[in-house]
């Protein structure tokens, strides 16, 4: 994020977003604001997302509950946080901060964990309970990302199910990865498992969910392996199964 140069929107995105805001409801999702960086989060981050929020008539943003950058250099990977008093404070202000800034629903999204656990003060679910409390934020639930620390680390998934503020969640991502030496990554490059839909279907029968979107992630770069027509087949199945 701190390589020199600066970053914008180009404005045909922007005008092609405008344009499909005229008849879709537009949510920003971001990848870039490190929200968990001890030194702060990015300020080039928000001068982007000032930008949309200038354009753009969107319904809610969000980020993930973690950091990429240290000292303003970008790891080229996501960490989770320590889930401790000191973390509870720190997140929560500038989360206040970034609700007071733009006046929209802000969103935090959870993470696999790919380094051993710290020792924490919270279970994940009291957690994001706790920083939602402080602040009225809502979450995102990543399935298949829960679905990993499971795998990973014997994460108690249905566990963090029942504990958690369901009545927060606004979005649910549903993906899938590769394994690595028996190690699962939310790498987005593939047609979602049939395991993942089957909680996603459980969870949004939950008593006073509150989702509102399921949003199926894949990166750019999975797309050539998987080609357009296998794609377009994919999201065609999800839409049979969560827009019926």
């Amino acid at each position: 994020m701190n390589d020199g140069i600066k970053k914008f929107i180009p404005r045909e995105t922007l005008d092609e977003i405008k344009e499909l805001s005229r008849y879709k409801k537009i949510v920003v999702h971001g990848v870039g604001l490190s929200i968990g960086s001890y030194d702060g989060y990015s300020e080039e981050y928000l001068r982007l997302l000032d930008t949309l929020y200038e354009e753009i008539n969107f319904e809610w943003h969000s980020e993930h509950l973690g950091y990429i950058m240290v000292e303003g250099k970008t790891l080229g990977t996501m960490i989770s946080l320590p889930r401790t008093d000191e973390t509870v404070d720190m997140i929560s202000e500038r989360v206040l901060k970034i609700i007071k800034r733009y006046d929209r629903e802000f969103l935090l999204e959870n993470i696999i964990r790919i380094v051993p656990d710290y020792d924490s003060d919270y279970s994940e679910s009291e957690f994001m309970n706790k920083i939602s409390s402080n602040t009225g934020c809502g979450f995102i639930l990543d399935v298949y990302n829960l679905q990993c620390d499971e795998h990973n680390h014997g994460f108690d998934l249905h566990k963090y199910l029942s504990e958690i503020d369901i009545s927060k969640a606004r979005e649910i991502h549903i993906a899938n990865g590769t394994v690595e030496d028996g190690f699962m990554l939310d790498a987005h490059c593939d047609t979602v498992m049939d395991s993942t839909i089957e909680l996603t279907k459980q969870i949004l029968v939950m008593k006073n969910c509150g989702v509102k979107l399921v949003n199926y992630e894949l990166l750019d770069e999975a797309i050539p392996a998987m080609g357009e027509e296998a794609i377009a087949d994919e999201y065609k199945r999800l839409s049979q199964i969560f827009c019926a």
